[in-house]
C-alpha cells in the first residue's frame, strides 16, 4: 500500500470517529441557533428559536449563561463540520474504491517479466 492511501485510509477512519462524535453531541444539542450581536462594543448572545406557536423568537442570553452559549455555537459549528465531513468522507470513499490510487510503480509490479525487462520504470 502506498503512502497516499494510507494518508487516505487514516483519514477517513479519523472523519468516521469525528463524524460519530459530532452526531452524538448534536442529538444533545438545546433546540435553536446562536445569534450574537454587538452594540457599542459589548457582545450579546441571543438564543434565536421558535415557540410552541412556530413563531421565531429571540431570547437574551447573559454572560452567566455561558453554558447554554457554548453549546449553540458548537451546535452551529457541528452543523457546518458534519455537512463539509460527510462530503470528504464521500469523496475520499470514492478514490479508495475505484483503485485509481495505485501509484505508477504498482502499474510496474503487474507487468509480466518479459514486459518488465523491455520497459525502465520512472523511480
Amino acid at each position: 500500500m502506498d503512502k497516499i492511501t494510507e494518508a487516505l485510509l487514516t483519514r477517513k477512519q479519523d472523519l468516521e470517529k469525528a463524524i460519530h462524535v459530532a452526531e452524538a453531541f448534536l442529538k444533545e444539542a438545546p433546540d435553536g441557533q446562536l445569534r450574537i450581536s454587538s452594540s457599542h462594543g459589548v457582545v450579546q448572545y441571543y438564543h434565536f428559536c421558535l415557540d410552541q406557536e412556530d413563531k421565531t423568537k429571540n431570547i437574551y442570553l447573559p454572560k452567566s449563561e455561558e453554558s447554554i452559549i457554548r453549546q449553540l455555537a458548537q451546535k452551529d459549528y457541528t452543523v457546518f463540520f458534519l455537512q463539509n465531513a460527510r462530503a470528504e468522507l464521500k469523496a475520499i470513499t470514492k478514490l479508495l474504491d475505484k483503485d485509481v490510487l495505485f501509484s505508477s510503480d504498482a502499474k510496474y509490479a503487474q507487468l509480466p517479466v518479459v514486459r518488465k525487462k523491455m520497459v525502465k520504470p520512472y523511480h
